[in-house]
């Protein structure tokens, strides 16, 4: 129970001041009204996430196997400090940061759709193409079949040639 306790105001402590660093931050930068944001924004937004992941990481690895509450809510104390160091030194805000984030994802998203209908379209053409070379061969069969048919010929598929000629043989050979 006391463990529980421990984790549960810890983890309080922590959401609170994460609430009033956002508060603090969100005052500081505002959304542009067109919606658009700059390469040079981009470039940021990447090179702090790069950095951010590996400090998570490195508080992931340092978090691994503890059992302790407060331990836990020290090294993600410290795990946010440096993740707004590392915004602070990119030139960013957390506002513009988390701004930032879902655009680069509406991008990405947008660039996952396109390069997935462009393979669409691709497999579209490999297949119209091998439907329409079947549709060629159809109609040369046709025109073979109705060639035959003109000529008085019996159009036979290949089983039923073989069929023949093997009936063919071997009343050939009962004759004999």
């Amino acid at each position: 129970m006391r463990y529980v306790t421990r984790s549960f105001v810890a983890g309080l402590a922590f959401g609170l001041m994460l609430v009033v660093g956002n508060a603090a931050h969100a005052a500081e930068w505002v959304e542009p009204k067109d919606g658009v944001f700059s390469e040079k924004q981009v470039v940021a937004y990447i090179d702090t996430m790069k950095e951010v992941v590996a400090s998570w990481k490195a508080a992931g690895k340092a978090l691994e196997g503890g059992k302790n509450g407060f331990a836990a809510a020290a090294v993600l104390a410290r795990t946010d400090a440096k993740t707004k160091e590392i915004m602070a030194k990119h030139g960013l805000v957390e506002a513009e940061y988390n701004w930032l984030a879902g655009k680069v994802t509406e991008a990405w998203g947008g660039v996952f759709i396109q390069n997935a209908m462009e393979e669409a379209d691709k497999q579209l053409a490999v297949q119209t193409k091998e439907t329409q070379d079947k549709i060629a061969a159809s109609k040369q069969k046709i025109a073979a079949y109705e060639k035959a048919l003109k000529d008085g010929r019996r159009v036979l598929t290949p089983e039923q040639r073989e069929s023949i000629v093997k009936s063919a043989k071997d009343e050939q050979q009962s004759a004999l």
